[in-house]
């Protein structure tokens, strides 16, 4: 008895689908992790930038004398969503910035786009978060005047 090579068989088939199933999957698993790993990174930066700015403001005033030695805001942008016309952090990096997903809520507070909170203290020139993306309260942010 001859075997015809016409097509696949429906276990092959199946089999097939289970494997590109499997595959999918683990592609796009991996796929969100990475999304949300750079996500964090880029705010990660971005905060830094904003105490490596706050810090370098405070050096300025204290070599001019500057009072007070930080501004009494990071911006002067509108309570909303950042953009090209509403740029953050204008007084502390040159330009601003203008990242999809950051959010003010107040003269000194803003979102960020993993809806963490952060916190803008003049009087000491820090800038840190308030509470964790869970929304569980962290003490006050930590000093990056020094």
């Amino acid at each position: 008895m001859k075997r015809s090579i016409a097509g696949y068989s429906r276990l092959e088939i199946a089999f097939a689908a289970t494997l590109a199933t499997l595959v999918g999957i683990l592609a796009i698993t991996k796929y969100l992790e990475l999304s949300e790993l750079t996500e964090g990174s880029l705010e990660a930066m971005l905060v830094t930038a904003i105490e490596q700015g706050l810090t370098d403001y405070g050096e300025e005033s204290r070599y001019i004398g500057r009072k007070p030695p930080f501004p009494p805001v990071l911006d002067h942008a509108e309570i909303g969503g950042t953009g090209i016309r509403n740029p953050f952090f204008v007084n502390i990096i040159d330009e601003g910035i203008a990242v999809e997903g950051w959010s003010k809520t107040g003269s000194l507070d803003y979102v960020s786009p993993n809806g963490i909170p952060y916190q803008y203290d003049p009087s000491i020139g820090s800038f840190g978060p308030t509470a964790d993306k869970n929304g569980k309260q962290l003490s006050q942010p930590s000093d990056t005047s020094q």
